[in-house]
């Protein structure tokens, strides 16, 4: 009997040496995936969107669409650009449709991620975190031995999959 995969969603948040991918199902918005990629390669990338295609089929990809920070050194924005456009690159190669969305967009998900004036960075970090526990509470993301900054990035990356998914991309 032919068994049907399922479409998905990617989200990705892009880092320079660190990299968030996360997945939900495009007709249901289950979570499916996440990975934090440290010190990634092009190859790494390339294998874990490839692996994902085989196991389910990639509907649309969601990268995070990053801009220059003040206070953020040339030599740091270089990188973290670079390895944006890396990714980008990978997925054009892949032939997988991909949007850029930015931090402000995926965030109106849930009041949970909105900012509030005066909070710091870390604080701001965490809320994806926060909203992960509300939409997916058995993840195991929540639970996991991790550091907190690669669980972010695995949030922010399954926040990003999610928003496509809630607004129908």
């Amino acid at each position: 009997m032919l068994q049907v995969k399922s479409l998905i969603y990617v989200g990705i948040d892009p880092g320079s040496r660190r990299c968030g991918i996360g997945a939900v199902t495009y007709g249901k918005g289950e979570l499916v995936y996440y990975i934090y990629l440290e010190n990634w390669t092009p190859e790494e990338l390339y294998s874990i969107l490839r692996q994902l295609n085989t196991d389910w089929t990639i509907h649309k990809i969601g990268i995070e669409n990053v801009h220059t920070m003040p206070g953020q050194g040339g030599v740091s924005t270089g990188k973290f650009m670079k390895a944006t456009g890396i990714i980008i690159g990978t997925v054009n190669a892949m032939r997988f449709p991909y949007i850029e969305i930015t931090p402000q967009k995926w965030k109106k998900l849930s009041p949970i991620l909105a900012g509030e004036k005066g909070e710091t960075k870390t604080k701001k970090k965490a809320k994806s975190l926060a909203y992960i526990a509300e939409k997916y509470p058995d993840c195991e993301l929540l639970t996991m031995k991790a550091r907190k900054d690669a669980k972010i990035d695995m949030a922010d990356a399954v926040c990003i999959a999610t928003y496509m998914y809630e607004n129908e991309m």
